[in-house]
């Protein structure tokens, strides 16, 4: 739910407990995935000629979707506001309908 727009962004209602969500996906993504397509990546890369290196190519097209996942997992926490009020889903939407 879109409230409001400011210099270009908008910002984005969000209750707790998607925010904590979203940061915890975060955490696993920066810390479990990407130190894992980090690993392959390195490994494809030993194996010699990266243009003929299908192993290579294919773990850089996995790191640069992650790159792309995380990326926007950062966009939604830095556009999202948690309302004042005590918000569970229904009491977001109770919120937004009452403005």
């Amino acid at each position: 739910m879109k409230i409001k727009q400011e210099h270009g962004v908008k910002t984005n209602l969000i209750t707790r407990e998607g925010y904590l969500q979203l940061q915890q996906e975060h955490d696993h993504l920066w810390n479990v995935k990407r130190p894992e397509v980090t690993k392959i990546v390195s490994w494809a890369a030993s194996l010699g000629d990266r243009s003929e290196n299908a192993d290579w190519n294919s773990a850089n097209t996995i790191m640069s979707l992650l790159r792309l996942i995380i990326n926007n997992v950062l966009y939604w926490q830095k556009t999202s506001l948690i309302p004042p009020c005590q918000c569970t889903r229904s009491a977001l939407h109770h919120h937004v309908l009452s403005r």
